[in-house]
């Protein structure tokens, strides 16, 4: 039975005799329309019986990501960035990497909605998207914890490392902006019918957390799987970033900058090349970036629920062998390892490989 939604009296003056079953953007859906089970829904049991997930699969079987839609936004886009970059002085990333799923992505679960669970959306057309905050921390994490050997480090260990080995400036800090400039990620590419899937949680242990019971959780509960919305595997993310020109070229030596080359440690060379980030006596910026996004989408994954396998990408197989741009890009090595996880005698193997 499809979901009608509640809204105003005047709402409905507007639309007529219009379903709002009819209305198609997502932020619309999931933010600001209420359904109309909210209305009949008069017991706990009515909840556990799944009226969640059936309006969330309603609302994930809507194409509300329309291809014309997104061409616009991508147009749009690549426009705000080429002026940004005449005006400031910065060099964009020349093609944009695209990375495509091979897992399912969510990115803020947190955001609260009626439903429980949210999504971050680019508004007000409601298009899942990676905001560009997410693509400058996941990238500075993943390469710190490369560099550390340790996946769960706090935020000043992760500046410690970075500084240490020379990439901090291209983030930057609270009193230095960054010399290199992250934008919104956008979907090109849907994947699926519809573009969205509705994935479930289950909580096994409600009351024990919820404090009702005195005692620890013994198993006995009836879990109660919580929905929420996840883009689906296949769809293609575009990733755009620029570097300012005062600094193109990475160098191996010392941690001081020199005219227009950011000097990078030798030492955290053979850490990078471990996950594919390649780095030369003359690296350019621009390029570093690129493989650092590629690692980072390959080996950990953007968005919400990454230690779970979510939020996987990858190049698409047509960029880098010879089949079609229809086929499904590769799935990430099998077993991916934490940077100093239990793969040494792969790593040996790779550095017998190189000499």
């Amino acid at each position: 039975m499809p979901t009608d939604w509640l809204a105003p009296r005047s709402t409905r003056r507007v639309l007529q005799e219009r379903n709002l079953f009819d209305v198609e953007n997502l932020v619309l859906r999931l933010y600001a329309l209420l359904p109309r089970q909210l209305e009949t829904r008069s017991s706990e049991s009515e909840k556990e019986a799944g009226w969640k997930t059936e309006v969330y699969h309603q609302i994930g079987d809507r194409r509300s990501l329309g291809q014309e839609l997104l061409g616009h936004l991508h147009d749009r886009q690549a426009a705000a960035v080429r002026e940004f970059c005449e005006l400031y002085g910065y060099e964009p990333l020349d093609p944009p990497l695209r990375l495509c799923l091979t897992s399912r992505f969510t990115c803020g679960l947190p955001q609260p909605t009626v439903l429980e669970n949210g999504m971050t959306l680019l508004r007000p057309w409601g298009i899942p998207m990676v905001p560009a905050s997410a693509v400058k921390g996941t990238v500075a994490s993943w390469l710190a914890a490369v560099l550390a050997g340790s996946l769960r480090l706090k935020a000043s260990e992760r500046d410690r490392q970075l500084e240490r080995t020379g990439l901090l400036p291209l983030f930057g800090t609270v009193s230095a902006p960054g010399l290199v400039e992250f934008f919104d990620a956008l979907p090109e590419r849907l994947g699926g019918e519809s573009g969205l899937r509705v994935d479930g949680t289950t909580v096994h242990y409600r009351s024990w957390y919820t404090e009702k019971t005195p005692g620890p959780p013994d198993g006995c509960e009836n879990p109660v799987p919580i929905p929420f919305l996840t883009v689906e595997e296949g769809t293609c993310f575009v990733f755009i970033v620029a570097v300012h020109k005062k600094v193109r070229v990475l160098s191996l030596g010392n941690l001081e900058g020199s005219g227009n080359q950011l000097l990078l440690d030798g030492d955290a060379v053979e850490r990078l090349r471990e996950f594919d980030i390649e780095v030369g006596s003359n690296t350019s910026v621009i390029e570093f970036v690129r493989a650092a996004l590629r690692s980072t989408g390959c080996y950990h994954g953007f968005g919400s629920q990454v230690r779970k396998g979510y939020g996987r990408m990858v190049e698409p197989v047509s960029r880098v062998g010879a089949h079609s741009e229809g086929e499904r890009a590769p799935s990430p090595p099998g077993g991916v390892p934490a940077p100093g996880g239990a793969t040494g005698g792969s790593r040996r193997r790779r550095r017998r490989n190189r000499r």
